[in-house]
């Protein structure tokens, strides 16, 4: 996701300052821990699944990592916004950090036959 109004809105008779938003996804990934990057133009609050990440409600410009232990399958992206004054933008993006390890105990443990 990536919104970039700058000095202006985001249309759709929505003012150019005081206006806010809600972007919801659910997404599929595998088992993992992964890297969310957020950058916002005033107040910002990320949830995955319902549960709060990142609650950043107040008027700044920032840029946030927050590294999310994910199981298998589909997650709710949850990120609400709001534009106070100035500049407007919002975006988020992710990177697998660390994929669950399903390694081959043998290989860590071998076995060994014993025959007195």
């Amino acid at each position: 996701m990536n919104h970039l109004w700058g000095t202006g809105g985001p249309g759709f008779g929505l003012p150019e300052n005081r206006f806010s938003g809600r972007f919801e996804r659910e997404v599929s990934f595998e088992c993992g821990f992964y890297k969310f990057h957020i950058a916002t133009n005033d107040g910002v609050r990320f949830s995955v699944d319902g549960n709060l990440i990142l609650d950043k409600w107040f008027d700044h410009a920032g840029s946030y990592d927050v590294i999310v232990d994910l199981a298998d399958g589909k997650h709710e992206l949850k990120i609400e916004y709001y534009e106070n004054s100035g500049d407007a933008s919002i975006s988020l993006n992710w990177t697998p950090v660390l994929s669950c390890p399903y390694p081959d105990p043998s290989l860590y443990f071998p076995v060994f036959a014993y025959n007195p």
